[in-house]
């Protein structure tokens, strides 16, 4: 039931959320070695990039090392829920994404039970439930 392939749209939330994971697994087979990236200098481009997805264009982190742990615990997060050992993020960006990260799901969780609830009560009021 809940393993159904779902075709979506480019433009979904389902499809955002599968191009984030696979770039961020993609970053950590590419990156293998990241205490590497504290030597490694920040350029235009990338403060760029993480400042267009930040609303008041803070910068993501304050180096790439910093910037790719927010993306791995973001990810984690996203696929296997909020880690206990790390309930506490100092960086906005991860308070944030952590928020609206725990809102959705439990919107999510109450969809579900609703969707499940007229199921149900459409089998009983049709004679379908055995």
């Amino acid at each position: 039931m809940y393993g159904d392939t779902v075709f979506c749209s480019h433009e979904s939330f389902v499809s955002a959320m599968e191009r984030f994971i696979t770039s961020v697994d993609r970053m950590n087979h590419a990156v293998m070695v990241p205490s590497k990236l504290h030597d490694l200098e920040d350029n235009q481009d990338t403060r760029s990039v993480s400042s267009m997805s930040s609303d008041d264009g803070s910068y993501m982190g304050t180096n790439l090392y910093d910037s790719y742990r927010m993306l791995v615990r973001a990810k984690e997060d996203m696929v296997w829920g909020v880690s206990e050992d790390n309930k506490n993020p100092n960086d906005p960006i991860e308070i944030q994404f952590r928020h609206h990260l725990q809102q959705l799901q439990h919107m999510l969780h109450q969809f579900s039970d609703l969707a499940e609830h007229i199921s149900n009560r459409y089998k009983i009021d049709s004679g379908l439930d055995e």
